[in-house]
């Protein structure tokens, strides 16, 4: 069951990693069928082809995009 549920999360993180990648370059076309295998290796393959993404630089993998951008929105509700 653990298994399966960390299958879900992982896709989850790729289906999120999609709409960022969507909503910072909307003229990037992709094939959404990379990310239906429940882990992060379509979504690296996609992102280290990018020569940017909002203020990334080349992010060395998917999860690490992934993981800056997820602490981003967590720091953008607190104070500055």
């Amino acid at each position: 069951a653990s298994l399966f549920l960390q299958g879900l999360a992982d896709q989850s993180v790729c289906f999120r990693a999609a709409a960022i990648i969507f909503s910072t370059g909307p003229r990037l076309m992709f094939d959404f069928s990379q990310f239906s295998a429940g882990n992060l290796s379509g979504a690296r393959e996609i992102l280290e082809s990018l020569p940017y993404i909002g203020e990334y630089t080349r992010p060395s993998t998917a999860l690490e995009f992934v993981q800056h951008n997820l602490l981003a929105s967590r720091n953008s509700s607190a104070p500055a």
